[in-house]
């Protein structure tokens, strides 16, 4: 049975290999890695848990609400959301979200938000809908 936990310091071993699968594109530094998870642990507004089976990591959702203008209230950010490959097609995704989205609820949250390439399917069928085109610029 799954169980979605707050990740602690011992978790940093296994969210690292889960965060290389997000893009191709960025090569995350490991230095740089340890750092942020540190800090994103330590953060009040951040929401960072792993999803574990069976004693293994095999999965993690880091957002953050925060407030904003247009939503009249705080605004839930999905960051980045994995499961590992071999445990996809279990729901599991969905039990990750479903917990973020009740802790940012219990924050007062009017709105959940998020950037996508690969899942929009998933995101659709939890009842998410397009609504922007995302940018990026390394600086």
């Amino acid at each position: 049975m799954p169980i979605i936990r707050c990740a602690t310091e011992s978790d940093e071993e296994a969210v690292f290999p889960l965060a290389t699968l997000l893009s191709p594109k960025f090569i995350i530094e490991r230095a740089s890695f340890a750092s942020a998870f540190e800090q994103l642990r330590a953060s009040e507004d951040v929401y960072l848990r792993v999803l574990e089976e069976s004693g293994i990591v095999i999965g993690y959702l880091l957002g953050w609400s925060r407030l904003a203008f247009y939503s009249n209230g705080p605004v839930g950010w999905v960051q980045e959301i994995v499961v590992h490959p071999d445990y996809r097609r279990r729901k599991l995704g969905k039990l990750l979200m479903n917990d973020f989205e009740k802790w940012v609820a219990l924050r007062g949250g009017r709105l959940m938000s998020l950037a996508t390439r690969g899942a929009t399917e998933f995101y659709l069928a939890l009842g998410y809908m397009e609504s922007a085109t995302y940018y990026k610029k390394s600086i």
